[in-house]
């Protein structure tokens, strides 16, 4: 059921998209940045209209020649329906912070006002942080995630390509 109401409304693979502007709240871009990520925010809900992306960037101009924006696209989503996206957060100067953020989508109730409704919430359940510039590819086959680096693209080329393999089966729920 959560599928059917999901692809009515908004996509990680197609327009239109979830909001980059709410993936970005719940995105750690590096590992030393001060912005501390909310774990979940709600991405649909029955009581009010949503906006429509038909692109998961936001851009927000420039800063010098250099572009402001945060983005996302989807690598995979696991057997345990966990969506992989590859994010790209750049904040004006020559960085492009790259990583991967792992969301899981759950239906909700909520009251607001004293009315009920239902909401889909996209919850981080993890990040993995690429690096400045990365240049590989990822890929997701069951519950395991495949990275592979192969350099970045500000001069160093990573030596021999290196592959990293996350498990990203949660397992059983803690009560």
């Amino acid at each position: 059921m959560l599928a059917l109401i999901l692809s009515m409304i908004c996509s990680f693979v197609e327009p239109p998209f979830v909001s980059p502007e709410l993936i970005e709240q719940i995105a750690q871009p590096y590992p030393s940045c001060y912005r501390n990520p909310c774990t979940a925010v709600e991405v649909w809900n029955s009581l009010s209209e949503e906006e429509e992306w038909e692109d998961p960037v936001v851009d927000r101009g420039c800063e010098g020649c250099f572009p402001i924006y945060f983005g996302y696209h989807c690598i995979g989503k696991t057997e345990d329906g966990i969506y992989v996206l590859s994010t790209s957060d750049r904040g004006g100067g020559t960085g492009n912070f790259m990583g991967l953020l792992f969301v899981k989508l759950e239906r909700d109730g909520f009251i607001e006002d004293e009315k009920r409704g239902e909401r889909v919430v996209a919850q981080r359940v993890g990040d993995y942080y690429l690096g400045d510039r990365w240049i590989g590819e990822a890929k997701v086959k069951g519950n395991t995630l495949f990275v592979l680096t192969l350099g970045y693209a500000w001069g160093w080329d990573g030596g021999e390509p290196v592959w990293d393999v996350i498990d990203l089966d949660l397992g059983s729920k803690i009560d």
